[in-house]
């Protein structure tokens, strides 16, 4: 730990973020599972878009059954592939979320966003329709969405 402090202050961030994966990895051997968590807490401070670290984060909180906090960080892994345009991987980390939480609406929002800029305008109304029969939901924001993907599925239908 004292290593990657040294390492980030001297502008080596990937020689800092091994040094404490490193000390996680020993930590959670020795079943100190909090202390793990707090490695990889401080990974993603000093590497926010660590997509490895922030599953690894994820993957302790599910193993030590806080689902929300591993929900919080797949969704930002998902907001991550988004914003590199890596709409597949966006998809898994979304369905592994509403597999921890079928009613995390958020979850299915982004993913009907995702499978719109996938063009998978099919999938995106099945989704939508789907979530029309879940409760709390914006009934007239997924109506809304529902029909710009069947405008978007018609007009691709029309070619």
């Amino acid at each position: 730990v004292r290593a990657s402090e040294l390492q980030r202050k001297a502008g080596q961030l990937k020689d800092a973020v091994a040094s404490l994966q490193e000390a996680a990895q020993v930590h959670w051997m020795l079943s100190d599972h909090e202390k793990a968590g707090q490695m990889y807490d401080r990974i993603v401070q000093i590497a926010p878009n660590d997509v490895d670290a922030r599953q690894w984060l994820a993957l302790m909180y599910t193993l030590t059954a806080r689902k929300g906090d591993a929900i919080k960080e797949k969704k930002q892994i998902a907001r991550i592939f988004a914003q590199q345009r890596e709409y597949d991987s966006a998809i898994a980390e979304l369905h592994q979320i509403i597999g921890l939480d079928q009613s995390d609406t958020e979850a299915y929002y982004l993913l009907g966003d995702m499978l719109m800029r996938r063009e998978e305008y099919s999938q995106a109304v099945q989704l939508y329709n789907r979530m029309l029969k879940m409760d709390g939901v914006d009934t007239e924001r997924v109506m809304a969405l529902a029909g710009a993907a069947n405008r978007m599925l018609q007009q691709r239908q029309g070619r």
